[in-house]
């Protein structure tokens, strides 16, 4: 059944948009734009294989899409038989230039359809729009019924205690259009036992760094679930058998990862005391502001993000009205093996006065990984020659391809040198100044190294010091007198060294 809104844009030319996926209608003309029929879900939540909250408030919507060379926004407004409610507020669809995995996941809070907590919602009727800018207004026309499926959802992983309560999901309600979209590709679906996904969430973030960088001693042919099978292997998770302590996973983890490469670097920022200050194999840090912090790992490195017991794969975060989303991948059915990591969902991180939330839950701490190339060898600049005795200038300059903060080493070449000086930001032109004692020929050897120890090539600059400073109170008027008399003098001054 095809349906066409008045006054839209022309069907023929935006068909190639979405493809068509299995649902209850045909494909439907949504504001001009031919497009797939979302499938809606409530998720029934359990702990480890046991029904714990039937008929939660966490609604769900499955779209199975293929983008174009735009932005799309997704808009949805339903109703459950007590009123409208405008539950899916400009939803991007991201441009195929992202790599956008086909299967996409957005939650929203079934409360706002009027239903109590532990009422099923068995059907619903909706509009569904896709439009080319955000909307301020809720979409308008017909409604379509639309039935609403059973889904299963694991309670918080590795939870060792029974949650007593589940929060309510934050959904996608926002204003403007999309900006500072960082979104990874390649990050792989990796199936989960019960209590497992941390070693799922490490896993994932191993196996996309492998893709992107093609990790030493990682063989060709292993798979993401074949990376989760060694770390269970080492004891991280809290399966059956496991009793590790998140830090001690972490180090085995790290110390994996360095087996595996050892260009590897691990970081985490603990928020909430879960670690010591010593983690053997990572370094800590302590960001002012975890979205920009996050910001800028995910542009070369996996992130994975606990909270509330649970820890998820981050694959890509964007700005919108305002508002931070952190894109994820997580097992939502452990312990099958055929269902859960299917799709690629998001939340919204939200600061708060008592730290960091995602999805309405504190964020306890976050690891990030990473591929740690060394500085550019440092390119040194200053005059080839001096005075003996009096200071000379030199520039010294060096990027790191990781973004990483540099420090330098200069042997100046008389049997003293600098030591590590820094850090200093990539990039950044640095300049120390050296005296040499003596007149001579003399090499300065210059290295930089990141704040993770990786040392860049050396650079040398070959100088002179072909002059010694005079000694004595009329160093000042020899030095007027020989600048403005060039030609007289010639044997005091080379017996001077001028």
């Amino acid at each position: 059944m095809k349906k066409k809104i008045i006054g839209m844009l022309v069907c023929t030319l935006l068909i190639a948009t979405f493809l068509n996926v299995s649902g209850q209608h045909e494909e439907i003309d949504y504001h001009g734009i031919y497009a797939p029929e979302p499938m809606f879900s409530q998720l029934d939540w359990y702990y480890q294989g046991e029904l714990l909250f039937p008929h939660s408030m966490w609604g769900r919507v499955d779209i199975i899409a293929e983008p174009d060379s735009m932005f799309w926004y997704m808009n949805v407004v339903a109703d459950a038989g007590f009123g409208q409610a405008w539950i899916i507020k400009n939803y991007p669809i991201f441009p195929e230039e992202y790599g956008v995995p086909d299967h996409q996941v957005i939650y929203f809070n079934i409360e706002e359809l009027g239903l109590l907590e532990g009422m099923p919602l068995p059907d619903l009727l909706a509009i569904v729009s896709y439009d080319l800018e955000p909307l301020e207004l809720p979409p308008v026309g017909e409604f379509y019924p639309y039935p609403v499926g059973g889904s299963i959802r694991d309670a918080w992983g590795h939870s060792q205690d029974v949650p007593v309560y589940l929060p309510i999901p934050s959904g996608h309600f926002a204003d403007d259009i999309v900006v500072g979209e960082i979104k990874h590709t390649g990050v792989p679906s990796v199936q989960e036992d019960h209590n497992n996904c941390i070693t799922g969430s490490y896993a994932r973030s191993i196996k996309w760094l492998d893709n992107e960088y093609d990790l030493e001693n990682l063989p060709q042919d292993a798979t993401g679930q074949d990376v989760y099978d060694d770390l269970v292997g080492l004891g991280i998770g809290h399966g059956t058998g496991q009793n590790k302590t998140e830090e001690e996973m972490l180090e085995a983890k790290a110390a994996y990862l360095q087996g595996l490469d050892g260009r590897a670097v691990t970081k985490f920022v603990d928020l909430t005391g879960w670690m010591s200050d010593n983690v053997t194999g990572c370094t800590e840090e302590t960001p002012e502001n975890l979205k920009d912090w996050l910001q800028n790992e995910l542009e070369t490195e996996d992130v994975e993000l606990c909270y509330d017991s649970h820890c998820v794969t981050i694959t890509g975060i964007y700005t919108q009205g305002g508002k931070t989303y952190l894109e994820y991948r997580d097992d939502e059915v452990q312990g099958d093996d055929s269902v859960g990591d299917d799709a690629e969902k998001e939340g919204e991180l939200v600061q708060t006065a008592d730290g960091w939330n995602f999805d309405g839950s504190q964020v306890d701490y976050i690891v990030s990984e990473s591929i740690n190339d060394p500085p550019s060898a440092p390119d040194i600049s200053g005059p080839s020659s001096g005075s003996a005795g009096q200071s000379v200038e030199y520039n010294f300059t060096s990027t790191d391809p990781n973004g990483d903060e540099i420090l330098y080493w200069v042997d100046w070449g008389d049997e003293t040198n600098s030591g590590w000086v820094g850090p200093y930001v990539s990039g950044e032109t640095v300049t120390l100044s050296h005296s040499w004692a003596k007149k001579g020929g003399y090499v300065i050897t210059a290295v930089a190294k990141d704040v993770y120890n990786a040392e860049s090539p050396e650079s040398t600059k070959e100088i002179t010091m072909p002059k010694n400073k005079p000694i004595g109170v009329h160093s000042t008027f020899l030095s007027w007198l020989f600048e403005c008399f060039p030609s007289f003098f010639p044997f005091i001054r080379i017996l001077l060294g001028y």
